[in-house]
């Protein structure tokens, strides 16, 4: 992940410079290669939408008690989601510093922080069903090393989220306030 992510910011810095946004999208200079970068990044955002909305939906189906079956129901309660996700997207129109604080707490925790404690607490634990796993040392200290860059980055990043969410001019009102405004 990081040799994929590093190339692209490397590339994207490389070719721009000094010039390059917080949207790289927003630094391509407009014409062909900006229609090819939207095409690709509209295709991976309505792929990804059905990805990560499912399991939400059917978390959703299995609590109202709707059959996993194809039915009007299932239609209905799809539909529902998505305009709801919709809504929350056009109340919040800058939802960077919403995410950038996701990101920065729950996610560093989920992808850094958890999976090497839960792997020590596993391998250290016994049970009736298995026995413990001895770990070499040099595993332990990577482990704990993980934990902390994690925690490190997180607490960093989790900071200059907040600081920005702070700030003032963060939250602009969404779309439909000015419609309804403009119209009374």
């Amino acid at each position: 992940m990081a040799a994929m992510y590093l190339s692209v910011a490397i590339t994207g810095y490389y070719v721009y410079g000094q010039n390059v946004k917080e949207n790289v999208l927003q630094t391509v200079s407009a014409g062909t290669p900006l229609l090819i970068v939207e095409l690709l990044i509209t295709g991976h955002l309505v792929c990804s939408y059905i990805i990560v909305i499912n399991p939400v939906c059917q978390e959703v189906e299995d609590i109202i008690g709707i059959s996993k079956n194809f039915s009007v129901r299932r239609v209905l309660i799809r539909t529902m989601i998505s305009l709801l996700v919709l809504f929350v997207a056009e109340s919040v129109p800058h939802f960077g510093a919403v995410l950038s604080l996701v990101g920065g707490s729950f996610l560093t925790l989920l992808a850094f922080v958890a999976p090497p404690v839960i792997y020590l607490k596993l391998t250290s634990t016994a049970s009736d069903q298995w026995e413990a796993v001895p770990v070499p040392l040099h595993v332990k200290v990577l482990n704990v090393e993980i934990i902390l860059v994690g925690m490190v980055a997180g607490v960093a990043a989790t900071y200059s989220a907040v600081k920005v969410l702070a700030s003032p001019n963060t939250f602009t009102p969404p779309c439909y306030v000015n419609m309804t405004a403009a119209s009374g």
